[in-house]
Order: C-alpha cells, then sequence, then structure tokens
C-alpha cells in the first residue's frame, strides 16, 4: 500500500507526516477489515446506520442522516429495510411529538456485536503481541486527544 503524500498546503512535519500516514492506514484497514467480515445479513450502508443506532444510543432520523452524510429520505429508505428485518425500530420522541427516535432491537444490537467482534478479532489476528502494545499505546494517546478536543468544544 502507497501512503498518499502530505497535501500541498501543509508543511511537511512530523506532525503532518504521523497524522497523513494515521488517515490513510486507518481507512484502507477498516475498508479491508469491513469488506471481510460483513455477513450476508446486512448490506455495508445498512451496517453503518445500524452501528450509529447502536452506539451513539436514541437517535432520530435527522440525526441520522447528519452522522452517515446522506439524505433523510435515504436514511428512512435504509431504516425502512432494518425494520422489516427486525434490527431496528421506531417510537415516539417523549420530547417532541413530530419526531421519532431510532433504537436497535434485541437481534440489531446481537448482529452489531457479532460484527464489532469479528473486526476486533480480525485486526487482533494480524498483529503480535509486541505490536498490539503499541497500537494499545497509540489508542490511548488519540482517545486522550480526542477528550481534550471534546472538552474545548463544550
Amino acid at each position: 500500500m502507497t501512503i498518499p503524500p502530505i497535501p500541498t498546503d501543509l508543511d511537511k512535519t512530523i506532525l503532518t507526516d504521523a497524522t497523513n500516514r494515521l488517515n490513510s492506514l486507518s481507512i484502507h484497514m477498516m475498508l479491508r477489515v469491513s469488506q471481510a467480515t460483513h455477513g450476508d445479513e446486512i448490506t455495508p450502508a445498512r451496517q453503518s446506520l445500524l452501528s450509529v443506532i447502536v452506539f451513539g444510543g436514541p437517535v432520530n432520523v435527522s440525526e441520522l442522516a447528519r452522522a452517515e452524510n446522506v439524505s433523510v429520505p435515504a436514511v428512512t429508505r435504509m431504516l425502512d429495510a432494518l425494520e422489516a428485518d427486525g434490527l431496528a425500530h421506531r417510537e415516539p420522541s417523549e420530547d417532541d411529538r413530530r419526531a421519532v427516535n431510532v433504537l436497535p432491537t434485541e437481534a440489531g444490537l446481537h448482529v452489531m456485536e457479532a460484527a464489532r467482534a469479528r473486526k476486533v478479532q480480525r485486526i487482533a489476528d494480524e498483529l503480535s503481541q509486541e505490536e498490539l502494545e503499541v497500537v494499545l499505546k497509540a489508542a490511548e494517546l488519540l482517545e486522550e486527544s480526542e477528550a481534550r478536543t471534546q472538552s474545548k468544544t463544550l
């Protein structure tokens, strides 16, 4: 795999080199792992939407559309399919009678947990113990960075 060059409007520093590599590698790795772990039970687009529902808590259709960067009608069609498959359901919002919240069903929770377990195992199987320790330390540093960023935006 070739890492694309640092964008021309950025100076080449250790920071831009590291973040450029991390960006490219994470995209390629997640796409590869996702392609290898999608079962016949759900399409990648529906799995992505279900992931937001399962791991993001109760959300409304507009929030789902923003999270997935698609239109509300596109989300509505995918939700119709998820409901037909018994993976999610809509219920009226307690706060706004015009809105509905989308929640996972037990089957939806099971599908996402199984998919996540396959992805995690696939990544773990490809790395040595030493490599996993380095990845864990990097993940901890990124979590700390994200927490700092989140606290600044509040």
